[in-house]
């Protein structure tokens, strides 16, 4: 039976504990803060559960005392995480299972992430059976646990033991509920894991003295009753109980990177099996819940092994769906103050994507620019060719395919007039800046009091029967580079962008307002046509 999630003790400043902040195999270290939980917050914090592993903490603790080498190798005749088991034992019992499913689906150099990781010695263990068994070394480990000295049990634990060997890589553990990882980046492990602690009495039954052992005792009654009324208990505690469990699933799947593995140990049955200890959900459960609860898993991928170590609990293996090529932008990364640092990330709620922001433009500046865009421009759309002020760039020349299908048929007709000499460019740059673009992004979403226009575009089209999501700018420039939108009149082409939940959207451009859009913003020209050429 593990410990609750890991996370480290709170200094008196009210921060978590600093960590390694360097990167892994050239993998940048992310950086997070630990959240600060009040104590008895935890959902399934009652009748004393968690009291069931003060002996072990207490005898980790006296034994550090007693040897400055106890987290390097005294621990391993020790027991952990309210187990029978010394660490030995139990990592003789879970070998053959980890090694094979945890070795499986990393390799070296990866992040692991432990939820409810107790003292994290189950996470040390996993890491030594995959160096051992697998020859796959130099993870990274990260953890949290709702108990705040078990989680400072962890962070010793690892401290050390990165210290004394240079293939275990400490990442950042932190105290935390297990049910609530927003502080954890998404999308970052390759692997995440855990146990479901137990949630006994989900329905709150029972008053404050009743214990932990009586309530389980009270459901196995009722689960041998007539009475409909106990009957229907037993049922709703059993939704509770699986509402309990995805809410665990849902977070570490949040957590890992697509196509990363998740797997769930010690899970117990429900409360009314005979062997259940004290309640937990059935083996054909799981595939069920991820339509049911929405989980970004391949059902397929679900792997269940009972008596991976203990007889009566099974072990829960599944994968996180891969994403489309487009998808990697984090909603985590949000921002809700002005950007002082380079580079940065900016959140809009609104349209539920990172990266893109809608501001207000001049009508009278849009007038002057169409009045220079009918003399300079328009003229020329049907050519073909560049001018003497303008570069004409397009897919559809003649001499390319580009987003032509097989049958040769051009999809659209978007083109891209580009000031191509020094006077036209100044000529333009001036409505620039009667627009006040520069004054919109300079010290806030670029980290400059003076930002370089690159280029100046115009952009027409008529039509667009294809689609081509793409991005303008690594999101690992976040917004110190950007493509501002700014509309010259009305028309029925818009944008398509997709979001962070990885569905396709729609942004209707308006005359008198502009799109800005910097790092990881996936876009397309929406699909159309309009009544003119532009």
């Amino acid at each position: 039976n593990f410990g609750s999630d890991i996370a480290p003790l709170e200094k008196e400043s009210g921060k978590g504990m600093q960590d390694d902040t360097s990167g892994t195999l050239d993998r940048p270290m992310i950086s997070y803060e630990c959240p600060i939980l009040e104590p008895g917050s935890g959902e399934n914090d009652i009748a004393g559960y968690f009291d069931y592993y003060d002996n072990d903490r207490e005898r980790h603790a006296n034994n550090v005392k007693k040897s400055v080498d106890y987290y390097t190798k005294g621990f391993r005749s020790s027991s952990f995480g309210g187990r029978a088991w010394t660490y030995s034992e139990m990592k003789q019992y879970s070998t053959e299972y980890k090694a094979k499913y945890y070795g499986d689906a990393l390799k070296n150099g990866d992040w692991i992430y432990e939820g409810a990781s107790g003292e994290a010695f189950n996470l040390l263990m996993t890491l030594e059976i995959l160096k051992e068994e697998r020859g796959i070394e130099n993870l990274r480990a990260f953890g949290s646990d709702y108990l705040a000295e078990s989680a400072k049990v962890a962070d010793e634990l690892f401290t050390a033991q990165a210290e004394a060997n240079s293939w275990i890589l400490k990442g950042k553990f932190c105290r935390a509920d297990s049910t609530d990882l927003s502080f954890v980046p998404a999308n970052t492990f390759d692997l995440a894991f855990t146990y479901v602690d137990p949630m006994v009495d989900a329905l709150h039954l029972f008053g404050d003295d009743v214990s932990f052992d009586e309530r389980v005792a009270e459901m196995k009654e009722y689960c041998e009753s007539d009475d409909e009324e106990e009957q229907e208990i037993v049922d709703e505690d059993q939704e509770a109980q699986e509402e309990w469990h995805s809410k665990w699933v849902k977070e570490l799947i949040r957590i890992t990177k697509p196509g990363g593995a998740i797997i769930i140990e010690d899970v117990d049955t429900p409360i009314c099996n005979e062997s259940s200890e004290w309640g937990g959900v059935a083996t054909d459960w799981w595939k069920d819940a991820v339509e049911e609860y929405g989980w970004d898993v391949d059902p397929s991928s679900i792997d269940i092994v009972f008596g991976a170590w203990y007889g009566h609990r099974y072990n829960v293996f599944m994968r996180k769906n891969e994403k489309p090529k487009w998808k990697n932008v984090m909603k985590n990364l949000t921002r809700d103050k002005p950007i002082d640092t380079c580079p940065a990330s900016y959140w809009n709620e609104e349209m539920n994507v990172h990266n893109a922001f809608e501001f207000d433009v001049d009508l009278d500046t849009i007038k002057l620019i169409w009045n220079e865009y009918e003399k300079d421009v328009r003229p020329y759309l049907n050519t073909g060719n560049s001018t003497e002020d303008f570069c004409l760039v397009t897919p559809y020349n003649p001499e390319t395919t580009t987003w032509e299908h097989d049958d040769g048929v051009i999809r659209s007709d978007i083109k891209w007039y580009s000031t191509r000499n020094e006077k036209t460019f100044r000529k333009y740059e001036k409505f620039v800046d009667m627009l006040g673009i520069k004054d919109l992004v300079k010290g806030t979403w670029i980290d400059s009091e003076d930002p370089t226009i690159y280029s100046i575009f115009f952009i027409p089209r008529s039509h667009s029967e294809v689609l081509q999501i793409h991005e303008d700018w690594r999101y690992t420039a976040m917004t110190q580079v950007m493509t501002l939108l700014v509309p010259l009149n009305n028309f029925d082409i818009h944008l398509k962008y997709i979001d962070v939940d990885e569905e396709e959207r729609d942004y209707e451009y308006k005359l008198g307002k502009g799109i800005g859009f910097a790092g990881g913003f996936m876009h397309g020209t929406g699909l159309g046509d309009g009544e003119e050429e532009d």
